[in-house]
């Protein structure tokens, strides 16, 4: 199986075009993160979502906040929702009803494998990242391989999602170790926070393709 792509943290149309042009299986859109570079209000992200052809999944990257959820599954109608915060996964799932759920693990050490597993078993997908404290995701530092390894054989059979700090340079080797569902990239192809580097971008996504069976 060739590993799925999920780029991440899109806030211009050439970036979402680059992204489907070189092959993209899923786009990410950031939303209710007001901190980030990458934050979109609701009107920009519904724009670049119906710009989304079909066969590519668009995922909306959000708070726990059950009000904006609902607008983001109401309004955008994204395929899938990547939830961050403290959540009750049956409330959680009843509200994104129509989108799938991902839920965040940020790794840090051999505790939080726990912490994956349990979150497997009331979601549809678990996405691993770096643990940096204060910084829910897109940090750019690289994820721990080995624990993250670990983490997809205690999720299965749910689909692992691979982030934390992923290049071009280092996404082979990640993907051979790990052997996730998917990879997802962010700052790893970008030259300026938020705005998207489209060589670069599309030097990760046939890298991470150019594994081939894993």
């Amino acid at each position: 199986m060739t590993v799925r792509v999920k780029v991440c943290g899109l806030s211009h149309i050439q970036d979402l075009n680059a992204a489907i042009q070189w092959g993209a299986d899923a786009v990410g859109f950031v939303v209710g993160f007001p901190e980030s570079p990458r934050n979109l209000d609701l009107n920009r992200a519904q724009e670049l979502i119906k710009r989304t052809p079909p066969f590519l999944t668009s995922v909306v990257v959000c708070p726990y906040k059950t009000h904006l959820i609902r607008q983001i599954v109401t309004e955008l109608q994204p395929n899938a929702l990547q939830v961050y915060g403290n959540a009750d996964g049956g409330k959680l799932m009843t509200t994104c009803a129509g989108s799938k759920v991902i839920r965040p693990v940020a790794i840090g050490g051999e505790g939080d494998l726990h912490k994956a597993r349990d979150l497997s078993r009331e979601c549809d997908a678990i996405i691993l990242d770096t643990r940096v404290k204060g910084v829910p995701g897109g940090s750019g530092i690289p994820i721990n391989l080995e624990l993250a390894r670990k983490a997809g054989k205690l999720v299965a059979p749910r689909p692992l999602i691979l982030a934390g700090g992923l290049t071009a340079k280092n996404v082979v080797r990640a993907v051979k170790i790990v052997k996730p569902y998917a990879v997802d990239v962010s700052s790893g192809i970008e030259t300026t926070p938020g705005r998207k580097d489209q060589l670069m971008m599309k030097a990760f996504i046939l890298s991470a393709k150019s594994v081939g069976d894993h």
